[in-house]
């Protein structure tokens, strides 16, 4: 009588979906260890009373592409690759392989290099087309969980899910800086970056300045006459101002603002920098506004209008 034996064999294979350790772009990250990004912003944000300099984590696991250089048109910059993931979340790139994606970092400035850099930036490296995955980020719940208070100042919103906000990120025993976080998508692409600056009342303002007319030039009340255009500006300070009744805040707080008011009842910007102002004050008016609908202007012209709340 035969005997028929059956011979099992297990092979351990890894799910389809799973990335092994060493599957990385760019190669050099291989074997280094990923940052949650709330924990990289921490690293980047001076110790009290320092600054930035260019030899920021120059021995730690990102790996840096060269020194300081100089590009065609002025700029001083250090580039490098991390390995960056955002509450556990990696960016992807389908090439011969599914590998995930290195971050680029970079310190640069537009000044001579003897000053040293006048920011970090960083950002999945090459991301935004259709054989990526998770190019776009919020770096909220990192940063939160690493226990950096944030508070929006000024923010633009170049249509659709373009957008730059601009914050004020502190932590105990830390320089304050401003984050910039910027997204942008086209057609087939979108993708998110943050940069950091040092902070302070007066660059702060200086910087949303710059930020909001940048986007936001041709914000302005041509095309209407003078009495049309007192009464856009009343309209929308009613109702910007029945929005907002009610906010709480610190005894005397401020909140000066410049909202820019689309033609066709949205705001496009706004700007809270002011330095005099009280800037978790100023975030309560700005999330309460975000989203409202205001009355249409004449002609759909863009208003300007500036706000002063004291609590």
């Amino acid at each position: 009588m035969k005997r028929l034996i059956l011979l099992s064999v297990m092979v351990a294979t890894l799910p389809p979906y799973a990335i092994s350790a060493e599957d990385i772009s760019p190669e050099s990250l291989s074997g280094k260890p990923s940052s949650e990004l709330g924990d990289f912003v921490y690293s980047a944000m001076p110790d009290a009373g320092h600054g930035l300099s260019w030899d920021w984590q120059s021995n730690s696991d990102i790996v840096w592409a060269d020194g300081v250089t100089q590009t065609a048109s002025g700029m001083s910059l250090r580039t490098g690759f991390a390995r960056i993931n955002v509450m556990g979340v990696k960016s992807t790139v389908l090439e011969k392989r599914k590998k995930e994606l290195g971050w680029e970092v970079s310190l640069g400035t537009s000044m001579p290099a003897k000053f040293g850099p006048e920011y970090i930036s960083m950002a999945p490296s090459k991301c935004g087309g259709y054989l990526n995955e998770n190019c776009t980020f919020n770096p909220a719940s990192s940063l939160t969980k690493r226990g950096i208070e944030f508070h929006k100042i000024c923010s633009t919103i170049a249509g659709g899910p373009n957008t730059t906000d601009v914050y004020v990120v502190r932590v105990v025993k830390k320089e304050s800086m401003l984050m910039t976080w910027v997204n942008s998508a086209g057609s087939s692409a979108s993708s998110s970056w943050l940069e950091l600056r040092m902070y302070s009342p007066e660059s702060a303002a200086l910087y949303c300045d710059e930020t909001v007319k940048k986007e936001y030039s041709f914000a302005t009340q041509d095309g209407r006459s003078k009495k049309e255009l007192v009464h856009d500006t009343k309209i929308i300070t009613d109702a910007l101002s029945k929005a907002i009744s009610g906010i709480d805040g610190a005894n005397d707080a401020v909140c000066h603002a410049r909202i820019f008011a689309d033609g066709y009842g949205g705001i496009s910007a706004f700007d809270a920098s002011q330095k005099d102002n009280d800037i978790v004050f100023c975030e309560s008016i700005i999330n309460r506004l975000s989203g409202i609908r205001l009355p249409s202007p004449s002609k759909n012209a863009s208003t300007i209008i500036n706000l002063d709340v004291k609590n």
